[in-house]
């Protein structure tokens, strides 16, 4: 017996898990299926010498879903994305890690300014990975957790939340100096000021 855990794409609701689990518990020689829709994948334990990985694939797909194998070397990663400000450079980033080896699943977001992928650790380096990105012209910063993460956002509204407070209080001076100006009294020098 042999246990793999596949991904599976196009899952949406507890009725694709249903079809999908149904139909592998179906094959001769599979011990047991079981499908997560949280995290699109589904372990299967069968008898590799009536089954094959390929068989499996080929079951989820007739269910109208695409599988693969998740390979235990593959690390997911998530790391931040310094120096985005585009699309273009949404583009520049992801063509750096899509055009190295052992890369797949690359996402990059400039909304939260990440960038998620899955590396072959066996093919390709974290420091290769940094390199590609830094070639590019953008900093790669891994994150040590998510915790960190939290942190690193929460002080960047901080300080956007500062400037916007300062601009508003300028803004505000500025609006006032203006009214008492043209409707109540002559503020001598006000047109150098502004």
């Amino acid at each position: 017996m042999k246990t793999i855990k596949l991904k599976i794409d196009g899952m949406h609701c507890a009725s694709c898990v249903n079809k999908v689990e149904q139909n592998l518990n179906a094959l001769e020689g599979v011990e047991k299926a079981t499908v997560n829709i949280a995290n699109d994948s589904a372990q299967v334990t069968y008898d590799d010498n009536r089954l094959s990985e390929q068989d499996l694939k080929d079951t989820v797909k007739d269910s109208g879903y695409e599988a693969r194998v998740d390979d235990p070397r593959m690390v997911s990663m998530s790391a931040r994305v310094e120096g985005m400000t585009c699309a273009a450079c949404v583009n520049r980033v992801d063509k750096a890690l899509n055009h190295l080896d052992g890369i797949q699943d690359v996402r990059v977001n400039i909304a939260n300014d990440k960038a998620s992928f899955k590396y072959d650790k066996d093919q390709v380096r974290l420091s290769e990975i940094q390199a590609a990105v830094k070639n590019a012209g953008y900093e790669l910063i891994i994150e040590e957790s998510a915790d960190e993460a939290d942190d690193q956002d929460e002080l960047k509204m901080m300080k956007a939340r500062k400037r916007m407070m300062q601009a508003a209080l300028i803004t505000s001076v500025m609006m006032i100096m203006m009214v008492v100006h043209m409707f109540i009294v002559n503020i001598p020098g006000y047109t150098v000021l502004v």
